[in-house]
């Protein structure tokens, strides 16, 4: 039997290797309630969207010289396709108050008008909430979106870094579907193709992987960095995995630019997988 003096060391050590781990916890945790957050309060705004105010694409582009359009979304998602001269401020990021509350004193006399990927997106609506919330006056959602936006006035778009483009170049829906596989299917598929040299990358953030990662043969990347080195990857099948389906359609821009035809998405992304499995 050890005597106390020797349970308190072996406490002390063991306590001192839990330490790492459980401050590991504690951030994955703090990252995961941010992004809870975020996502409901984007549900909690759409239940009650039609309170808040809401202007319509053809005002927008009457107006649109003598408004400040912000783009709501991820940074990743306005580097892909924006309107033209809109301004990033993504509501999900920390600081979001705070630089629009800059942006309203710097621009008094302007209405400020907060966009994202359209109705079913939320992050607009959201956006106009949090700022009426911090006290501005003047702001608006345009919950049409930037594909209805870009569809109808491509010449004040802007697709990856290309301004007054065809709309022709955007990608249809048809074309997005035709590269989603089920979850039942992707996952087999998926894990033959690997074995055969295919790719499978999971694009999702590190708090998301860090939730939840069945895939064990898919490689972990951030989405910026997956762009960058494209090339590396053009000459393999590549099955790609996102959070929620949505990320992937930005990402479809990239790959089709490059010319990379053999791409698959796992349909609905993880949060599809959890509900098929």
């Amino acid at each position: 039997m050890r005597s106390p003096s020797a349970l308190s060391k072996y406490t002390l050590i063991v306590f001192a290797l839990l330490i790492p781990s459980l401050t590991a916890y504690a951030a994955t945790q703090q990252s995961l309630s941010r992004i809870t957050e975020v996502e409901a309060d984007v549900r909690r705004v759409e239940s009650k969207k039609d309170h808040l105010p809401i202007i319509a694409i053809e005002t927008l582009k009457k107006r649109f010289d003598e408004v400040i359009v912000v783009d709501a979304r991820s940074k990743f998602e306005y580097g892909t396709l924006h309107i033209k001269g809109a301004l990033s401020i993504p509501v999900s990021n920390r600081g979001f108050e705070v630089k629009v509350t800059k942006l309203r004193k710097n621009n008094p006399n302007k209405d400020i008008v907060f966009y994202c990927n359209g109705f079913v997106c939320g992050k607009s609506y959201a956006a106009t909430e949090r700022s009426l919330k911090a006290g501005l006056t003047n702001v608006y959602a345009f919950d049409r979106g930037i594909f209805a936006w870009a569809d109808k006035y491509p010449q004040l778009s802007v697709l990856l870094g290309q301004d007054d483009f065809d709309s022709s170049n955007l990608v249809p829906d048809s074309t997005f579907n035709a590269h989603n596989i089920d979850a039942n299917k992707f996952v087999p598929l998926s894990e033959s193709a690997a074995k055969k040299g295919a790719f499978v990358i999971d694009i999702r953030s590190v708090s998301q992987k860090q939730a939840y990662a069945p895939f064990s043969h898919s490689r972990k990347m951030e989405t910026d960095d997956f762009v960058k080195r494209l090339e590396q990857f053009r000459d393999k099948p590549l099955y790609i995995i996102d959070q929620a389906g949505d990320q992937v359609r930005w990402l479809q821009y990239h790959l089709e630019k490059l010319g990379i035809k053999e791409y698959y998405f796992l349909k609905g992304g993880m949060s599809g997988y959890e509900e098929c499995m």
